[in-house]
């Protein structure tokens, strides 16, 4: 993790066709962690454990294009 002005931004992102997390820095500032897509939110996944591992030190999540199963 990286700071900018003294401010801790992380990237979280799912990719498809990736098996494994792997970290990608993007620049000399700002990381991407890299996680496989979650097909079926009922499984383990390993960026769902993460979030509830680090849920009380983030301060705001935010999410595009979260998709609802029916």
């Amino acid at each position: 993790m990286r700071k900018l002005k003294g401010i801790n931004s992380e990237i979280w992102e799912l990719i498809d066709g990736v098996k494994s997390h792997y970290t990608y820095p993007r620049d000399e500032y700002v990381t991407i962690e890299c996680f496989p897509r979650v097909r079926n939110p009922f499984d383990t996944h390993e960026i769902i454990e993460r979030l509830r591992e680090e849920k009380d030190s983030i301060d705001l999540v935010h999410f595009h294009m979260i998709w609802l199963l029916y």
